[in-house]
């Protein structure tokens, strides 16, 4: 006499369960399929600018319900700074974020102003000192377009790599758009930008 062969959880949640232990990669997290926005950088030796394009041209970027962002990579070196899981991020390992109408830690509509964050290989933001004279953004009402510029001295002096920006050589970034709950809803294209040498400090 053959015993029949039960299982305590319906076949469904068992194969789920098992599914779940299953190793492979990670799930790449949803983000637009394709870049909604676009932005460009250049540099001399004592600056780098910035222009971009969020793409709503209703809303002041430091007084929004969402979180313009710009992500730079400032070295050039993917295993320093968060390379984020998307592919269009993948060549990006950003160690500096600049924040408009930064994300608020509690969720809920962004702070208004401008925040900067530096990010450690697991996303991890730290907010960094303002430069008191070496970044700004214009202009300071809705517009489609706008452009900003930084201190290229700004690096050394918050602890971030100094290579590329902060000397001389290559860096990226990437211009993105979040949501109240920090999701990516819009994006650029990636920019790259070539940093000549940086002006000697003046002593």
């Amino acid at each position: 006499m053959r015993t029949a062969v039960t299982f305590p959880l319906p076949l469904s949640i068992l194969f789920w369960l098992l599914a779940g232990c299953a190793t492979g990669p990670a799930p790449e997290r949803k983000i637009p399929a394709q870049a909604s926005s676009s932005a460009v950088a250049r540099a001399d030796d004592r600056y780098l600018y910035l222009r971009f394009n969020p793409g709503d041209e209703q809303k002041t970027i430091q007084s929004s319900d969402e979180t313009v962002a710009i992500l730079l990579d400032i070295d050039g070196d993917v295993s320093t700074g968060y390379r984020r899981p998307e592919k269009p991020f993948s060549a990006i390992g950003a160690d500096l974020e600049i924040q408009f109408s930064p994300l608020s830690a509690a969720g809920g509509p962004p702070k208004q102003g401008v925040a900067l964050f530096g990010l450690d290989g697991a996303g991890k933001r730290t907010e960094l000192a303002k430069p008191p004279s070496g970044f700004m953004f214009a202009p300071a009402y809705a517009s489609q377009w706008y452009e900003a510029r930084m201190s290229r001295q700004y690096p050394a002096a918050v602890n971030l790599p100094v290579k590329g920006m902060g000397s001389r050589g290559a860096g990226r970034g990437a211009f993105v758009i979040y949501d109240q709950r920090g999701r990516i809803v819009g994006y650029s294209e990636a920019f790259d930008v070539e940093f000549p040498s940086i002006e000697p400090t003046v002593r």
